[in-house]
């Protein structure tokens, strides 16, 4: 896309501007942040720190794009609690002068996914429900961070204790999961799996659990093969299904069988070969 548009500038009378050309310089060197970022290189802050005040000369403070480079800069504080501070800081800037970008409702997600892990319910829940809030208006009700809204509003619904609305959001993301990404994405998979252990642990709806584990877990053998460890996750989850809360010991055995690996799994490995080969 950024050459495209480097394409389509050159074929204007004149060219490219200066301001234009370092603009489309700067958001090569975010680009290439993100790039370190994601190989875990430190050489990111540099990239971050230099997009920033790029963008901050030549855009001015309250553009997108300074507020997309701040937010790739606080992710880099080493500070849980400064990273925190300055991202509620930029949240409440970017709700009051850039209601309809993308980087206010990162910064949401990001301060929701943060008050969960304190344990501070009440306030992801809040942040969540803006973040979905806004993706919804400015993304649309099928792109991927909008579902990923919604899974997180599941998650931390779950943790409050409110299954029936944790499922209702977990509903919500599955269907557009499994239309936008298909049926077998990892991603869908993970919401099954989010769903099952919330029927199982929540609403002690295990036959329900147990429909969403056997199909997470065809769709992980299908997507990614039996020796993947999410696939071995899943399995894990259907046969302590079956073992604790449905008491089959005849599908217990059918999941130990495909997966002997389960029987060394340390205490859970010696409670399965208990269980399976008690002749009562």
């Amino acid at each position: 896309k950024r050459l495209q548009r480097v394409l389509e500038f050159q074929k204007r009378p004149g060219g490219m501007s200066f301001a234009e050309i370092e603009e489309e310089v700067l958001d090569g060197v975010l680009a290439l942040g993100m790039a370190y970022n994601w190989m875990k290189d430190g050489m990111c802050l540099a990239c971050f720190h230099k997009a920033k005040q790029g963008f901050m000369r030549l855009l001015g403070p309250n553009h997108a794009k300074t507020f997309e480079a701040s937010y790739a800069v606080a992710s880099q504080i080493l500070s849980r609690e400064e990273e925190f501070a300055e991202k509620v800081r930029l949240f409440e800037l970017a709700q009051e002068i850039l209601p309809d970008e993308q980087v206010t409702y990162y910064l949401a997600n990001d301060i929701g996914s943060a008050c969960l892990h304190k344990g501070m319910y009440e306030d992801a829940q809040y942040h969540y429900v803006l973040a979905l809030q806004g993706r919804l208006r400015v993304l649309g009700p099928d792109h991927k961070d909008t579902l990923m809204s919604l899974t997180n509003l599941g998650i931390v619904h779950k943790m409050m204790k409110d299954y029936v609305g944790a499922i209702k959001f977990y509903e919500r993301s599955l269907e557009g999961k499994e239309r936008t990404l298909g049926k077998t994405h990892p991603s869908t998979l993970t919401t099954m799996m989010n769903m099952a252990t919330t029927y199982s642990e929540g609403l002690k709806m295990h036959r329900h659990a147990e429909l969403l584990y056997c199909k997470a877990l065809d769709g992980h053998e299908r997507a990614l093969g039996k020796d993947n460890e999410e696939t071995k996750k899943c399995a894990m989850g259907l046969a302590i299904l079956y073992y604790q809360e449905l008491k089959d010991k005849q599908m217990t055995k059918n999941v130990v069988k495909e997966y002997p690996h389960l029987l060394n799994e340390g205490r859970l490995g010696e409670c399965l070969r208990e269980f399976i080969e008690d002749e009562k």
